[in-house]
């Protein structure tokens, strides 16, 4: 048990208590970090899948029936209205002889009007026909200036080679690969680009760049490819696939504001994310638990009481002061030097073995020889009638003695009053039985003669 001087109790007391608040709220914080986000099934996307759609080229074929041509990525800016896509997925072939499109909940096509677009840094902004319900928008933007190298980031896209393999259900769910920027480049034409080492293949055009905090870093242009032979043809000539060499690049949120702006779309333009935007809901939940613990503790009955009891688990007067509010055994001298422990919850039995008594005797402060402290070496009690203590020795092997030198009589109860002072051994363990209404009492008693 540590040594706490009597001026100190109240004080440690409440700081421990809060600590341990402090500490429950930071492990809350620290799970929540640690934890990985929820795996969305295929009728559930996460947050970051939500904020990218995939792009039709839908057109009508002789017959008169509705024939995909080819698919691209986007994503929402601003409301659930507007859609941002590369220029050669929007203004691409399939798409200018038919409709561009994004897909809705049901499965059913939304049309898009394309509104701007900027052939030489490959932007388009086009606007759906109806709000796209199952989807959330990006509203944050990161300037280029804001965004250094190893900046992590998620790239959000429907890449085609995933679609071969996946049935219906799996078609409308994005795919979402990480990475870190590596540099900031720019193109021969001009562009400002960003370069990631996230690997990308065809499909993810016009896809998001999104940071942590699910702010835009960057709008998905192309990735890098070579070209492996796969096998031969029935004619013995090679067969080739492209296979991303992996790192990409994303056309920087710079050239994306003007077209934004002459579409009258709303943003807001933002600084990197910070752990503390990051983690807010990890961090809000914490705070939340440390309040509201403390409000329990301090402001409820129940809390109260369950704050007493932690409290004087180890040895600390609840009531916060040198003297007690309730009568209460105050160690004077030894390790257990200004420790408070109330005595209305029943006796308190001393000694150095903590699986017999609830007072214990650090074993490393017993002094040598002679005052050697025994595993229960008494007991003491408070009688609410009477207002009176006793002392109980316990067989003792060095004795319990009154501040007179007076050994108690081993197994028989003394009664003692309040402000009576005895010691374990030797006067280096030595206590105090005191009684706050019993010197109330004897105050008046000394005012009124």
């Amino acid at each position: 048990m540590k040594l706490i001087p009597a001026d100190r109790v109240g004080c440690i007391a409440a700081r421990s208590l809060w600590l341990t608040v402090v500490f429950a709220g930071v492990l809350a914080a620290v799970l929540g970090l640690a934890a990985p986000p929820a795996s969305a099934d295929n009728d559930a996307e996460d947050e970051f899948e939500r904020k990218a759609v995939r792009v039709l080229c839908i057109f009508k074929d002789g017959d008169g029936q509705l024939q995909l041509g080819g698919t691209g990525s986007g994503f929402l800016v601003g409301d659930r209205r507007h859609v941002v896509t590369n220029n050669h997925v929007a203004r691409s072939k399939p798409c200018l002889t038919g409709v561009a499109a994004v897909q809705a909940a049901d499965g059913k096509p939304i049309v898009l009007k394309l509104l701007a677009y900027s052939e030489k840094n490959d932007l388009a902004v086009l606007e759906a026909e109806r709000d796209i319900e199952n989807k959330d928008p990006v509203t944050k933007l990161i300037a280029a200036k804001d965004i250094s190298s190893r900046y992590e980031v998620f790239v959000v896209g429907f890449p085609g080679a995933v679609d071969a393999r996946g049935n219906e259900a799996t078609f409308r769910r994005p795919t979402t690969t990480r990475g870190i920027i590596g540099r900031k480049v720019e193109s021969e034409d001009g562009v400002n680009m960003l370069q990631v080492d996230a690997r990308t293949i065809g499909g993810n055009s016009g896809g998001p760049w999104l940071d942590g905090c699910g702010r835009l870093v960057g709008v998905h242009s192309q990735g890098s490819y070579t070209r492996i032979v796969t096998g031969v043809d029935r004619n013995g000539r090679p067969v080739y696939d492209r296979v991303p060499l992996g790192f990409s690049f994303a056309i920087q949120t710079d050239h994306l504001f003007p077209l934004l702006d002459q579409a009258k779309v709303g943003y807001d333009v933002v600084g990197q994310c910070s752990f503390v935007s990051r983690n807010a809901g990890s961090l809000g939940t914490a705070l939340a638990l440390v309040l509201g613990t403390g409000v329990f503790l301090r402001f409820t009955e129940p809390g109260r009481r369950l704050s007493s009891q932690l409290v004087s688990r180890v040895g600390l007067a609840p009531g916060g002061a040198a003297v007690p509010t309730e009568p209460a055994v105050i160690g004077l001298s030894g390790a257990l030097r200004g420790v408070a422990v109330e005595l209305s919850r029943g006796p308190l039995v001393i000694g150095r073995d903590g699986r017999v008594s609830n007072l214990v005797v650090p074993p490393e402060r017993h002094a040598a020889g002679g005052d050697e402290i025994s595993k229960r070496h008494c007991i003491v009690r408070f009688d609410a009638a009477t207002r009176g203590f006793s002392i109980e020795d316990c067989w003792s092997t060095n004795g319990t003695f009154l501040a007179s030198g007076e050994r108690l009589v081993p197994g028989s109860a003394r009664s003692v009053p309040a402000g009576t002072r005895f010691y374990l051994s030797s006067v280096d363990h030595m206590f105090e039985l005191r009684d706050p209404a019993a010197r109330s009492g004897a105050d008046a008693q000394a005012g009124r003669s």
